[in-house]
């Protein structure tokens, strides 16, 4: 399985300096600004540090139960993976408790999924400068940047997808011992507990091993290997799911499968079909992304735009020139993540399939490989300046029109524009370079220039647009609470049912007790517990004592009864994005 390095060894040094600089780089954009952005906490983001920091402190969840091999969720009956508790209460014995600290696990997953991404391609393709465009892939890909800077588990698949895949490449390898094929199998089978697609996806990874082997005709000790890593971390399931034998009716409920669950419904499998195709659409795969505006800007696909020609290139040589058992794996690696995402009624939610990314971006190194082969482009210098001509002048005209009508900077005659100089700078290399490495060097060129304009918009608009998606500015209510109430030694604080100008139940009241949680325990107040108050749904407002602080939302037809009886209002909290949504007042 010995790849033939195409880098000399004259640039060895200067390619392994330049990734040691990428991947500070990537870490420091990763780091930086987490208790920001995204602005506010996500629901499932409190629901997981909550139980995180009890089983950091106690090394049991908020319902008592010691170290648990999944843990239960009360409020949606559910039970969510392990992996994140734990490392997240691993490091909350370093950090203090608070919004910036719960995302760091999960950055900290993601940069390691850059790490891995390059060892697998260096083993892979056997050239450091593919490796880098197949980690750039990964790296700059909105979709998983996104998700890697909030408290969540969607990425946690993806260093023990990686991780499998370094293990196979480096058993297979002449000479290599066979138990690089147990560590395959361990990484599959750790990774069952990573995310709940994985608990589908991790067995079909392992079947495609087994094809692996058997097509490679690898001996039998190999299978032995393999399938003894893969059985041990499952054994622990097995047990546990003997004394939880309703998980699996439970979880099907929760997920519209089984009578019982509030969405359940029959399988349509053309709908399931259609779905699936979905995940494959190019305006999703590097347009627009995911459909759920927290994890997608909207103006930015799951992999960068230029990163299509590689990924298109290294499916082609996957099943073509560079054709073999090891490609066609990472080809159909692509192509099953999405399956288990696409029995949910939610099309094209791509953190669902995280799978798609590590697999997508090592077809991209594969691509550029085939891309850097092309000696020559008919017409390219010309074509290279017209076309870099043509996009400056559309990239600045619109930039200027856009700031001179709206003050602001888009993102699109961002893009424009900084397409306009990659073009225009292969035009200028097409007479001293192969004009595929010409090619090459503009699709690197624009998947970074890319990212930049991403992370303008990123850390700009989208900011503003996504606070709405989060339940608002919570954390400025709980704050102001406790504030209020500690001007007010002895007052009840009374969490009011949040109601709409037509008196229905908001969403929002599901998630207030597990928000003021979170900050009663970042501000370190368990003495508030005690002078807390969540209102039952229809219990009367009028019943709340004299002299309480009261936080509902401005428009509940409810709260005028609180006014009639000389309540006051002493505080709307202020959001980012809107007029302001909820108040406190004295009883």
């Amino acid at each position: 399985m010995d790849s033939p390095h195409t880098t000399s060894e004259l640039t060895t040094g200067s390619m392994r300096r330049a990734a040691l600089a990428l991947f500070v780089v990537a870490a420091i954009v990763y780091l930086s600004r987490l208790g920001g952005m995204p602005m506010y906490l996500a629901s499932d983001e409190a629901i997981i540090a909550n139980d995180a920091h009890a089983i950091a402190t106690t090394a049991r969840t908020l319902d008592g139960v010691f170290l648990p091999l999944f843990v239960y969720i009360p409020l949606s009956a559910s039970w969510f993976m392990p992996y994140i508790y734990y490392w997240t209460a691993i490091w909350l014995q370093l950090l203090p408790f608070a919004e910036w600290s719960i995302r760091v696990p999960t950055a900290i997953i993601g940069l390691a999924g850059l790490l891995l991404a390059y060892r697998v391609a260096r083993r892979l393709l056997g050239d450091r400068a593919q490796a880098l465009i197949a980690t750039a892939m990964l790296g700059c890909a909105p979709t998983y940047f996104i998700l890697s800077r909030y408290a969540l588990d969607y990425i946690y698949p993806i260093p023990f997808i990686l991780g499998w895949l370094y293990c196979l490449l480096t058993g297979l390898e002449r000479g290599r011992s066979p138990r690089w094929m147990f560590g395959a199998g361990l990484c599959l089978a750790a990774g069952f507990y990573s995310y709940i697609a994985s608990m589908a996806l991790m067995p079909v990874y392992f079947a495609l091993t087994i094809a692996v082997l058997i097509a490679l005709r690898r001996p039998r000790r190999d299978f032995a290997m393999m399938a003894a890593g893969f059985a041990i971390p499952m054994l622990f399931f097995a047990i546990w799911l003997l004394q939880h034998p309703d998980v699996v009716h439970t979880t099907a409920q929760r997920y519209g499968f089984a009578p019982g669950g509030g969405d359940s419904r029959p399988m349509d499998l053309v709908a399931i079909a259609d779905r699936y195709w979905r995940f494959f659409h190019p305006d999703v795969l590097f347009l627009t992304g995911d459909t759920y505006l927290p994890f997608s800007t909207r103006t930015a696909g799951v992999f960068p735009f230029a990163g299509a020609l590689l990924i298109a290139l290294g499916v082609f040589a996957a099943l073509g020139p560079a054709r073999s058992p090891i490609t066609l794996l990472l080809v159909a690696g692509f192509v099953s993540s999405p399956l288990p995402a696409s029995l949910l009624d939610d099309p094209g939610a791509i953190r669902r399939a995280m799978g798609m990314l590590p697999f997508g971006a090592l077809l991209a190194g594969l691509g550029a490989g085939q891309l850097a082969r092309v000696s020559r482009v008919p017409y390219l210098k010309p074509l290279g300046y017209l076309a870099g001509l043509a996009a400056a002048v559309a990239g600045l005209g619109y930039l200027a029109w856009i700031f001179a009508g709206q003050s602001r900077i888009s993102p699109t005659g961002l893009k424009v524009a900084a397409a306009s100089i990659v073009l225009i700078a292969m035009a200028a290399l097409a007479d001293r370079l192969r004009h595929g490495r010409v090619l090459l060097i503009g699709v690197a060129a624009a998947i970074a220039m890319q990212f930049v304009v991403f992370q303008i918009e990123y850390h700009g608009e989208y900011r503003l647009r996504s606070a709405v998606w989060l339940n608002g500015n919570l954390r400025g209510a709980m704050l102001r609470l406790i504030e209020e109430h500690d001007k007010r030694p002895g007052s009840k604080i009374y969490f009011a049912t949040f109601r709409n100008g037509l008196n229905y139940w908001d969403l929002k009241n599901r998630y207030l007790p597990l928000y003021w949680q979170f900050y009663v325990v970042k501000e370190q107040r368990p003495d508030l517990a005690a002078d807390t108050v969540f209102m039952e749904r229809n219990a009367d407002i009028r019943t709340i004592p004299p002299g309480s602080i009261v936080l509902d939302n401005i428009e509940d037809p409810n709260l005028k009864l609180l006014y009639q009886t000389g309540a006051t209002r002493i505080a709307d909290i202020p959001e980012a994005d809107r007029e302001a949504f909820m108040t406190i007042v004295i009883r």
